[in-house]
């Protein structure tokens, strides 16, 4: 169904989102790859669920980015946007480090939450397996880690050797920015979250793409082992961004879970 883009906002901040369809509440956050090419995906849930894509502090004209110094003040400006827009226990379906702050909000806040996908997450850290470092990757290295096959037209879509225009150079340096905010020291992960993922009672699905190479696989199988009753789905042939590589399989395997 059709959705638009619109702007909510709240006394201290303005955040940007694309609302659309009918249907029980669900919230998309993305990743450290902003809100970018994620339509498609998005009109496909919206068959079947009122759809409420986020955008994070820093990105697009979502601002607030000077009042989050750590991940607790990302969970409560979650819960404010939520509040804000009348959500009670909306699914959640992160992916990337939309997975990881949708996990952390998890953790803290369950009874808030209807089901819970996370696809890809970062989130974790396993020394012996880290998760490769976007800051100081160029957009050729990006891609092959990224994607299943890194010279397809999807793959320069998204990280093009260099930004097309100056608009576009700004927000690329708008979403480090707001990525780094949270994810620079410690890299990319939570030191307690491993622990605490055992308070979250929500039916969970994890999701992974067998071929990334940013965030392996390995990731996924401590998600799930460490999240009760959790279940993890492996696709054949996808790399960090099933939701670009796999809409139509993707939509239709966390609808399924959303709706069950």
């Amino acid at each position: 169904m059709p959705g638009s883009e619109r702007l909510l906002e709240l006394s201290d901040r303005t955040v940007h989102l694309w609302e659309g369809g009918a249907g029980p509440a669900l919230v998309y956050l993305h990743g450290a790859d902003g809100p970018r090419g994620w339509l498609p995906f998005l009109e496909r849930l919206s068959d079947r669920f009122t759809i409420y894509a986020i955008t994070q502090p820093g990105f697009r004209s979502s601002t607030g980015l000077d009042l989050i110094d750590n991940m607790e003040d990302v969970v409560f400006h979650y819960l404010d946007v939520f509040e804000a827009l009348g959500l009670e226990r909306p699914h959640l379906f992160g992916s990337s480090m939309g997975a990881w702050i949708a996990a952390e909000i998890a953790v803290r806040h369950s009874d808030r939450l209807g089901r819970l996908a996370l696809a890809n997450a970062a989130g974790l850290w396993i020394p012996e397996n880290p998760i490769f470092n976007i800051f100081t990757a160029s957009a050729r290295r990006l891609r092959e880690r990224v994607f299943v096959d890194p010279s397809s037209k999807l793959a320069f879509s998204l990280f093009p050797d260099r930004p097309a225009t100056e608009a576009d150079l700004e927000e690329v340096l708008k979403g480090r920015a707001s990525v780094a905010k949270l994810a620079w020291n410690p890299y990319m992960h939570d030191t307690k979250l491993r622990e605490r993922l055992r308070r979250i009672k929500n039916p969970t699905l994890v999701i992974w793409g067998d071929s990334d190479r940013l965030v392996e696989p390995v990731y996924g199988e401590l998600y799930a082992r460490e999240i009760p009753g959790a279940r993890l789905v492996v696709l054949p042939q996808t790399g960090h961004l099933p939701q670009f590589e796999r809409p139509e399989e993707l939509a239709q395997l966390v609808g399924d879970f959303f709706a069950a």
